[in-house]
Order: C-alpha cells, then sequence, then structure tokens
C-alpha cells in the first residue's frame, strides 16, 4: 500500500509527507534485511518484482524528466533527429503544431538545451512513444514497462554474480528492495538501472561466461558499451575494467568502441558533437544540485572572490576527480586472494569510483545514488546504503512548489553521510548485529 501511494498519490511540494513516505519503507527495508535468513534469493526476486509493478500505470510524481523522454522520442519517431533539435526554436514550427507538441514544450525543464541522453536511450523513448501510439500516458506506460524488464534482468543477474562468486545472496536486498532504487526508477522511469543491467551482463560475459569450456571476455565489451550509451557515466570505469582484465581489456575495448559506434550511426550528423558538447558542458558549468564538496569550494570562492567560481574550478575538480579515480583502480592492480576476495575488493573500487564522481561533481539527483546502491551489494563497505535515504532529504528543495535549495537538509544529507562511512569498524559492527541482525554473518 505504501509504494501504491508513493505512485499514486505522492505530492512532491509537500516534503513532510515525502519524508514520512520514504522513511516508512525504509523501515520496512531494515526488517527484510534482519529476516534475510527467512527468505531465498527467489522470495527476494518476486518480492521486488511485485514493489516495483506497482508504479506500472503511474505518472512519475517527483520527476518531469519523462517529458523531454518522450519528446525525444516522438522527434525519432517522427523521422527527426532529436540530437539536432533544440526545443524553445523547434515549437515555433509548423510541425510542433501538427504533432501537437504545446503539452510536452510546457513540460520541459530544459527547453534551451539539446538533449543529452545517448542513442540506447533515444531508442527506448522511441519505441515507448511508437508503442503508446503518441500519447504522454501510453509512452509514460512503456517506459516503465522497459525500465521494469530491464531491472527484472539486473535482480537476476546478481543473484548469479552473487552465487557465482559464493557470496551472501542476501547482499542483494540493499537493491533489490531499496526504495530509492524502486521509486527513483520503477517510479519515476530514470534509467540508471539500466546502465546497472549492462554493467552486471558485461561482467558477467568477462569473467564468468565460458563457451565450450572457453573465456570470452570481450563478448563483455557489447553490454559496457550499451551501458555508455545510456548513460556516459560508465566511461569513468574504463581505468578499472584495464586492471580488472589487464592484457584482455584490448579486446574488451576493441569490441565496446565498435558497438558504440554502432549505436550512434543512426543519429550521426556533422552538427551531433557540437551540439552533444554544448550541452554537456552547460550541465558540467552550470547546472548545481544537491552538491557537497564543490558547494564547499563554491562558499569560500564566493567569500573570497565576490562571485561564483564554478567555470573556473569545474575544469579543476574535473582532473581532481579523474585522478582520485585513476588511483582507486590502479591500488587494486595486484589484488590477489580467492575469486570471492577480488570480487569484494573489484566491487569495493567500484563503489568508491562512483562515490568519489558524485562527492565532487555539481549535481547529485536521488536517482544518482542508485547506481552506488547497486555496486555495493558487491562491496564490503554497505554503510553507503545510508546515501540512499539521505538523498531523499534533496526532495526538501521543492517543499511548497517551486525550488528552492535548503542548505539545512544539504548539510545534514553530507554530516551524516560522513559519519556513516567514516564512523570506526567496532561502531559498524555494532549496528550491524543490533539493527541488521547481524548483516555480515
Amino acid at each position: 500500500m505504501a509504494y501504491l501511494f508513493m505512485g499514486y498519490g505522492l505530492d512532491r511540494s509537500n516534503f513532510f509527507e515525502v519524508f514520512v513516505g520514504f522513511g516508512f519503507l525504509f523501515g520496512g527495508m531494515i526488517i527484510f534485511m534482519r529476516r534475510k535468513h527467512e527468505m531465498g534469493w527467489k522470495e527476494i526476486f518476486w518480492i521486488a518484482l511485485l514493489f516495483r509493478s506497482a508504479f506500472i500505470f503511474s505518472e512519475p510524481r517527483l520527476s518531469d524528466d519523462y517529458y523531454r523522454f518522450t519528446w525525444d522520442g516522438l522527434l525519432t519517431v517522427q523521422g527527426e533527429n532529436p540530437y539536432l533539435i533544440l526545443p524553445q526554436d523547434f515549437i515555433s514550427d509548423e510541425r510542433a503544431a501538427e504533432w501537437q507538441l504545446d503539452e510536452l514544450y510546457d513540460g520541459l525543464n530544459s527547453k534551451q538545451y539539446y538533449t543529452v541522453y545517448p542513442p540506447v536511450n533515444q531508442m527506448i523513448f522511441a519505441a515507448s512513444v511508437w508503442l503508446g501510439q503518441g500519447s504522454l500516458a501510453g509512452t509514460i506506460f512503456f517506459l516503465h514497462l522497459f525500465i521494469l524488464l530491464g531491472e527484472a534482468l539486473l535482480l537476476f543477474l546478481i543473484a548469479r554474480l552473487l552465487s557465482y562468486f559464493e557470496l551472501p545472496y542476501w547482499w542483494s536486498i540493499g537493491y533489490a528492495l531499496n526504495p530509492l532504487v524502486i521509486i527513483e526508477l520503477s517510479g519515476n522511469v530514470h534509467f540508471e538501472g539500466m546502465v546497472m543491467t549492462f554493467l552486471a551482463l558485461s561482467v558477467w560475459l568477462a569473467c564468468c561466461f565460458r563457451y565450450r569450456g572457453t573465456a570470452m571476455p570481450f563478448l563483455g565489451g557489447i553490454p559496457f558499451a550499451l551501458a555508455v550509451s545510456v548513460k556516459l557515466t560508465p566511461l569513468m570505469l574504463v581505468p578499472l575494467v584495464f586492471v580488472i582484465l589487464k592484457r584482455r581489456a584490448y579486446g574488451f575495448g576493441a569490441m565496446a568502441l565498435f558497438t558504440l559506434v554502432l549505436t550512434f550511426l543512426p543519429f550521426y550528423s556533422s552538427e551531433l558533437i557540437a551540439h552533444w558538447q554544448t550541452s554537456i558542458e552547460l550541465y558540467f558549468k552550470s547546472f548545481e544540485f544537491n552538491a557537497s564538496i564543490y558547494y564547499l569550494v563554491r562558499t569560500i570562492g564566493e567569500a573570497i572572490l565576490g562571485y561564483n567560481p564554478i567555470q573556473s574550478v569545474g575544469p579543476w575538480m574535473s582532473l581532481i576527480t579523474l585522478s582520485l579515480i585513476l588511483f582507486v583502480a590502479f591500488s587494486r592492480w595486484n589484488n590477489k586472494g580467492t575469486p570471492k576476495e577480488q570480487v569484494v575488493r573489484y566491487g569495493t573500487a567500484l563503489t568508491l569510483t562512483y562515490l568519489v564522481y558524485y562527492l565532487m561533481t555539481t549535481t547529485v539527483h536521488p536517482w544518482y545514488i542508485t547506481m552506488i546502491a547497486a555496486a555495493a551489494v558487491f562491496s564490503n563497505r554497505k554503510a553507503i546504503w545510508f546515501w540512499s535515504f539521505l538523498a531523499v532529504f534533496s526532495y526538501a528543495h521543492y517543499d511548497g512548489g517551486g525550488f528552492q535549495e535548503n542548505y539545512f537538509w544539504i548539510i545534514a544529507e553530507y554530516v551524516i553521510l560522513a559519519a556513516a562511512l567514516l564512523a570506526p569498524l567496532p561502531i559498524k559492527e555494532a549496528f550491524s548485529k543490533k539493527v541488521l541482525n547481524g548483516w555480515r554473518e
């Protein structure tokens, strides 16, 4: 019932309602964690699918990004290239009136930007519009359906990978029954889960799959490229892939590059790269939301310089982020031990890579944290799951309608996160034993 309310009755402008709803559901997640030994992975799988299915007929309550998804998909279905059309210019075109784009245009939160969604995302948008016969409600339904199918595959792959590496199946609860994951992906139709589906498939093909007894790690490059073609963030995992596969990474990389080029070919234009680069640069240099370290740097910069230094600070923070990501990856170069121990170290490196990126970036939407929740399934840094709940604090910025960042909640989010991550091991173990009924056992 709680998920039905979050999908059909929630009001984003009422933060108390949002907070209580998420709090109740996270309480339920803790109960599932405490009773982990009473469930097998099949029970976890079907409960997770049941919760996700609750949103299949809903309209997203916490995000309006689906308007852009539908806009881009409709342009593709009509034979236009979404990468070449700026909404604020196209709305005055006679075709916009013919295709009845006024409602979609009014709902767009990025009228002045070219689309930044990669090709596989665009194909899903177009398929949803086509299957939904051009209606907004129909498109949303099929977006829900594609994400539900992707989540089902991801949950299956997580279970297979945990079993293959002899890790506890109940570790999957941190993603499978995570309310932030369920609501942001299945409810608000964000595609971070689809990225993790392709990444999990990439891991399976690169590390576990055998054809007639022969390993074929280069096949993992295909789903890795598809992950990049949903969201660009997996590109920062390239150093870690190289460290894990070493010499085998060349075949993996060649297959990934080939596949990535194929996904872009249907949309290729001499203007595509320029338009996309412009929008991405605007995103990194102009957008700010719920950041942590960047806000500290900005505050200090404004106090010293008298203005927001994002234009000059952004590139330096990117360089520091890249350096930290490289350090995390190459610190695992001599990863020795049993396959179980190795995969946990690599999973921890994956989790830390995303952690570094999201702590250093200028924009941290709550659905971004779902990728960390998935990575943490295979790591020994389970405390990062606290961020799943803490990310809900960012909805305080919409309280009362409109948008205004509430720095009290931002400070609370990151102070509590720091305390959870940096707490001494005995405290974490005591919490695991008393609250989660011995999660590490």
